[in-house]
């Protein structure tokens, strides 16, 4: 949708593209001005989405990353993708890896569980992240390996795992060594789960999250197939 489309209102043409959250990963959540003054009244950061103009059309692409009302680092595509694992806040989207040295694609579902548990060892921070989705096998190009049977779907469901988490670890190193900022919304697992220590440190908390120990497990369940499997 064009800029010079009949008058149509930019601002409703940039609500519209946040519809394609459920067909991509690498778009942010909306923001509200709600979750923005909330977060600047509690940690003070947060991520927001970048718009561009290209072709004479808006785009989201990459985002900010605020932290005490200054911008403090540019997310882009891949970084955002790796934020919404992080924060559970992934619909849709792809999954690309290698198997065997052949592509594979993996269209995420759905989210089926997410849970958040913090631990403290004196003032150190341990932040634990679980999270659970099920997913299609969209493009299967190892024809040597029957797509259907139980061990060749396990292989495929951990390679993907694994892909997640390679990207999350990156973006944590990202938050905690370059921005310097917990952006990811951690604090409020911090706030209810040890409010004692929220309320010591909640005005040093990007020091917190920045030495923290940040643990990211994900499952991910084949439950369909958008290309025929592979026979022996």
């Amino acid at each position: 949708m064009g800029l010079a489309d009949d008058g149509e209102i930019p601002s409703n043409v940039i609500y519209e593209l946040k519809d394609n959250v459920n067909r991509t990963n690498k778009i942010l959540p909306p923001l509200t001005m709600g979750k923005v003054s909330s977060s600047l009244q509690s940690d003070g950061s947060f991520a927001i989405q970048a718009v561009d103009i290209r072709r004479g059309k808006l785009i989201l692409e990459g985002a900010g990353v605020i932290n005490n009302s200054k911008l403090v680092g540019v997310m882009d595509d891949e970084d955002i993708a790796a934020l919404n694992w992080l924060n559970g806040n992934v619909k849709g989207g792809i999954i690309e890896a290698v198997q065997h040295g052949k592509p594979i694609s993996v269209e995420v579902i759905k989210r089926t569980r997410r849970k958040v548990t913090t631990e403290l060892n004196g003032d150190h921070l341990t932040i634990n992240v679980k999270g659970a989705y099920t997913g299609r096998l969209s493009e299967d190009w190892y024809g040597k390996e029957n797509s259907f049977e139980e061990a060749y779907l396990k292989e495929i469901e951990r390679i993907a795992e694994d892909e997640v988490k390679k990207d999350v670890k990156k973006i944590v190193y990202k938050l905690q060594h370059e921005y310097k900022t917990g952006v990811a919304g951690f604090y409020r697992y911090v706030e209810n789960q040890h409010p004692k220590f929220w309320e010591k440190n909640k005005q040093k908390w990007d020091e917190v999250f920045s030495k923290a120990d940040i643990n990211y497990e994900v499952d991910i369940r084949i439950i369909d197939f958008g290309s025929k499997g592979g026979v022996k």
